[in-house]
């Protein structure tokens, strides 16, 4: 089973021919609760199945455009391999399903396009890392984010502290070679005393870690005692190094684990982020660079102007946008063949290369935003 990425978003938000339906359900990864899963997704086809009907599609066109899914139902393999959600997409040409890294509200959308905001907490702006685990014994390099895990080549970098003195040794008494930004050191029969050899190590290991990493955007969160990461530190000036280690030794702890301590590691990062963003919006108040409310935000994102959307990932808003002059109509309850119209903001914001934060208690409550919205305009 697939795990989501960016450019099948994409294809999601380019899919032209309708209805479409969209069924989302957290899923058992283990144990006897893996068995009603099967009987959720049976339970939401079915639902699906009714509002198609409602939409005046006929039942024989109901019936085959939702088969696959009713397939999946049956299907003793897929079951055997879950995450902690499921997501469904359907439409006259397509079919997709995907595992998601998180719990989704178990829900069914049909409409004229697909309902992907239930991704968004893997998908609007993942936040992502390198991880690097340093030991005696080994060095790793990670790149993480919240959908994936994938471990790097380090080519120049030693395997461990004894092989980098083997290797120094191999090289006889005249040689020396660059360490990175720690200069020149001496190796061979005149090899210094441990913590030195120590050094040099991290240096080796700094310098292939800077040759992979190129000096990209992400941040580099380093796992290992904090010895090593002060030597670290001293000689890693090129790169975005987190202030603060995993701590302690990372021969035992596995990928996924440390995947999960680099990100928790960011989250102050991410609160930063829209920390600032708060501040931008108020400083842009009135001037014409900022907009709320359903209507101007959803005018702003129909063209591409918006730079930072502020969402409330609770808020939903039913109805219909004209694509022509970017009116709206909305319903309460939801009417068949209705759209969740922040959904609408945040697949155009994204779509645009627009990013999405969450909107914070502190905003929630002002003058504007009781539609749940606020952005951040290019122009």
């Amino acid at each position: 089973m697939e795990r989501i990425t960016l450019l099948d978003l994409q294809a999601l938000w380019n899919e032209s021919s309708t209805p479409c339906v969209s069924i989302f359900l957290p899923t058992h990864e283990k144990g006897p609760d893996t068995q009603v899963d099967p009987i959720a997704l049976k339970n939401l086809a079915r639902d699906a199945g009714r509002r198609l009907l409602a939409m005046e599609l006929r039942e024989v066109e109901a019936r085959e455009l939702l088969a696959p899914v009713e397939a999946m139902v049956t299907n003793q393999a897929f079951w055997k391999e879950q995450a902690p959600g499921l997501a469904v997409f359907r439409s006259p040409r397509l079919f997709r399903a995907f595992h998601l890294p998180h719990a989704p509200v178990e829900r069914v959308v049909v409409t004229h396009r697909f309902h992907t905001r239930p991704l968004l907490p893997a998908l609007a702006n993942p936040v992502e890392a390198y991880v690097l685990a340093v030991s005696l014994n080994g060095v790793r390099l990670l790149r993480a984010n919240a959908q994936a895990l994938r471990e790097l080549a380090l080519p120049g970098a030693p395997r461990s502290l004894s092989d980098f003195q083997k290797y120094e040794d191999a090289q006889g008494d005249d040689q020396y070679r660059q360490a990175g930004e720690g200069g020149t050191y001496a190796a061979g029969g005149h090899q210094a005393d441990y913590k030195d050899a120590q050094r040099r190590y991290v240096r080796a290991i700094a310098k292939a870690v800077a040759a992979v990493i190129n000096h990209g955007p992400a941040p580099l969160v380093f796992a290992g005692v904090e010895e090593l990461f002060a030597m670290y530190r001293e000689v890693a000036t090129a790169t975005h190094l987190l202030a603060q280690p995993i701590a302690g030794n990372p021969d035992r702890v596995p990928a996924e684990t440390l995947r999960e301590q680099a990100l928790a590691a960011l989250q102050p990062l991410r609160a930063a982020e829209v920390a600032l963003a708060v501040a931008a919006y108020r400083e842009r108040a009135g001037t014409g660079r900022s907009a709320t409310g359903l209507a101007p935000v959803l005018r702003a994102a129909q063209a591409g102007q918006v730079d930072t959307l502020l969402l409330q990932r609770e808020q939903e808003r039913w109805g219909r946008c004209s694509p022509h002059d970017g009116s709206v109509e909305t319903h309460e309850p939801p009417e068949p063949g209705d759209d969740e119209l922040l959904d609408l903001a945040a697949s155009l914001t994204l779509q645009a290369g627009g990013r999405i934060l969450p909107m914070p208690p502190e905003l929630q409550g002002e003058p504007g935003i009781e539609d749940g919205v606020a952005v951040l305009l290019r122009y």
